[in-house]
């Protein structure tokens, strides 16, 4: 998690040149070639050194201006959706969320998503410019909101090292089901601070596992339909439990991890099923269609 990224190299791709050409295609209207425009004077070799200036580390220095006249509130989603796509592939390109640290997938609803690391709501000057754009997951992307504090992770600039360990376990809730519950033992407060209050990776790991034991679970019910057939739900908690016991092996193998968090998770994941398999049997009778 929390990992660095290379910012874009604006000069080598002539970005600017590319901007103008943009703003100035037939289909941009006059109103929007006017914001356009001022905007650009944002991704000068000048201003993006001023902006990278405001960073260091975790820490934002708060000396970049809110500037909030460009454009109306209402209006700010619509100019980013029609536009963004002069930016998009200029971006530094990312296989994995830089703040999770789990790889872009689809089918686990882990989509990629440009995030703006100023929110474009307060910082508009900031909207269009690469420095201020990354992508990130959508959990990510939408657990920031627009909370903006002297501890702020950039991963243009951020250098970030957590040591603390990262728990996984399956428990009974008050209401008797069984949840899954992610813990954070991180001793750098800051750190501490974007894990669990900005980004909430907490839940944004448990997604991850769910995600994880559905496609378990889909297996299991193949495996052990024609033994459930016919029985209360007492008996399949206990052919459930037999099953787990002495024939089943969960393998991390079966999943593409593409990063060391995807790894450590699964790793973690297949030690709490092997150790709490009671649990576990109670999780798939309550998340399948065999209950």
């Amino acid at each position: 998690m929390f990992t660095s990224v290379s910012s874009p190299n604006l000069e080598r791709i002539c970005f600017q040149t590319d901007f103008q050409n943009y703003m100035n295609l037939p289909e941009i209207s006059e109103d929007d070639r006017q914001i356009l425009s001022s905007l650009s004077g944002y991704f000068t070799t000048e201003a993006i050194q001023y902006y990278s200036l405001a960073f260091e580390s975790t820490q934002y220095n708060g000396s970049l201006e809110e500037k909030t006249d460009l454009l109306l509130a209402d209006k700010i989603n619509n100019f980013w959706s029609e536009h963004k796509k002069c930016v998009k592939n200029i971006v530094s390109p990312s296989d994995y969320c830089p703040v999770c640290g789990v790889s872009y997938n689809p089918e686990f609803n882990y989509i990629k998503t440009l995030e703006h690391v100023l929110p474009k709501s307060r910082y508009q000057q900031y909207i269009l410019s690469p420095i201020n754009l990354v992508y990130f997951c959508g959990l990510c992307n939408s657990s920031k909101g627009d909370e903006v504090n002297e501890s702020l992770f950039h991963p243009y600039f951020s250098n970030i090292t957590c040591t603390g360990e990262v728990t996984l376990s399956m428990f009974e809730r008050t209401d008797h089901k069984i949840g899954i519950k992610v813990e954070f033992h991180e001793e750098n407060e800051t750190y501490l601070k974007m894990i669990k209050k900005t980004f909430k990776l907490q839940r944004n790991y448990q997604c991850y596992i769910k995600q994880v034991l559905n496609k378990e679970i889909s297996s299991i019910e193949l495996a052990v339909q024609q033994k459930l057939t016919g029985i209360d739900k007492a008996e399949k908690l206990e052919v459930l439990k037999d099953y787990l016991s002495k024939y089943y092996s969960f393998n991390p193998q079966n999943y593409y991890v593409r990063t060391s968090t995807e790894r450590m998770l699964l790793e973690k994941l297949k030690t709490e099923i092997e150790t709490n398999y009671e649990n576990f049997a109670q999780y798939i009778l309550e998340n399948s269609t065999m209950n």
